[in-house]
């Protein structure tokens, strides 16, 4: 039952056809929600996801295409969920010869970066804001340098957070999966975000996180982690912005989809998410341990993934030349089939 409430009056639920990898109508009806959502206000538009599930990291795309058919005027900017000196560090140690022609975080994303988490989809949804002149920026603190997961107090921007919010762990090892680490992730990408919308002049301003960023999480033990309080989610921050108005698309993923969502969750913001099921929970982690060719297979397979959910889909959504190469290259790339994916399809209980 959708965040433990009995009443789910007024949460719009999209469905994709059982046993299909057809997106059309999370667009179809994503487009229909923004065009009646969208006010004299910009939109900002939080997808939820399991950050190496495809059709999640899809999601973002797929809202500003679904943006673009509510009213091809509408200005779209998108945010990242990485620390927000990400060019920085993509561009650092390298030749200056090399990286003078990059003058955008699209630039040196698509030239250098690999993320282990669905990375072909990443840098398919990286293109589309290329191809469509959308501006990207990352949102988020940063990191620490050694990939722990702490919050990185040594850059300016993310010290003066905990700061002004958290002084009393100036200093101190802040990981970023916990609640106190969560809450500044969340305060630092709401004025990211803002600032960045802004300067864009956008109408829609759409950002993928984490699921459980959106309006809160319980406690996973098996994954030590959480609870993460509703009142202190991203979604919340930006429900109570008079600035924006928020629409969130949560996908429901078994284990990791509704039933997570704290019972206390705001019903304001409750009415303003959707909730989409029967996503593939088809995935791909290229492992940093792992041998490359292993990863460059991985890589093969999840570019074979998104032409068939494209085929699916009526080539609905953009493909880059990118996933086109890898896909006619290996022309047998095998995906899931549809019927193995069983009890790993969750659907929603209102």
């Amino acid at each position: 039952m959708f965040a433990g409430v009995s009443d789910t009056e007024g949460v719009p639920l999209i469905s994709v056809p059982e046993g299909s990898h057809d997106v059309r109508p999370v667009m179809d009806e994503l487009a229909a929600l923004i065009r009646e959502r969208k006010g004299d206000k910009p939109l900002v538009i939080l997808t939820g996801e399991v950050h190496h599930v495809v059709s999640h990291v899809l999601l973002p795309q797929i809202a500003m295409q679904a943006a673009r058919l509510a009213d091809p005027d509408f200005k779209i900017a998108h945010g990242i969920e990485r620390s927000h000196n990400l060019m920085d560090i993509l561009l650092r140690d390298r030749d200056d010869r090399e990286v003078v022609a990059i003058q955008t975080l699209p630039d040196a994303y698509l030239q250098y970066e690999n993320a282990p988490g669905a990375p072909v989809t990443r840098r398919n949804v990286m293109d589309y804001c290329v191809r469509h002149h959308i501006p990207v920026e990352a949102v988020d603190v940063a990191g620490s340098p050694d990939g722990d997961g702490n919050l990185d107090q040594s850059d300016p921007a993310t010290r003066m957070l905990v700061e002004k919010y958290a002084r009393h762990l100036l200093r101190e090892k802040i990981p970023g999966n916990e609640s106190e680490g969560m809450r500044l992730r969340n305060i630092m990408a709401h004025s990211r975000i803002k600032r960045h919308l802004s300067e864009a002049g956008a109408d829609v301003y759409v950002v993928p996180y984490g699921g459980a960023h959106l309006m809160g999480w319980k406690r996973m033990e098996e994954r030590n982690e959480g609870p993460f309080p509703a009142n202190e989610s991203l979604g919340q921050l930006f429900y109570n912005d008079p600035d924006v108005d928020v629409m969130m698309v949560f996908p429901n993923t078994s284990g990791l989809g509704t039933e997570q969502i704290p019972e206390d969750v705001d019903r304001g913001l409750l009415g303003k998410t959707v909730v989409i099921d029967g996503l593939s929970p088809q995935d791909y982690w290229q492992k940093k341990e792992n041998p490359a060719e292993v990863n460059a297979e991985l890589g093969l397979q999840e570019a074979g993934f998104l032409r068939e959910m494209a085929r699916q889909s009526g080539d609905a959504f953009e493909l880059s030349d990118e996933v086109q190469h890898m896909v006619a290259l290996t022309p047998d790339v095998g995906t899931d089939s549809p019927v193995d994916w069983g009890a790993s399809v969750q659907r929603f209980e209102g």
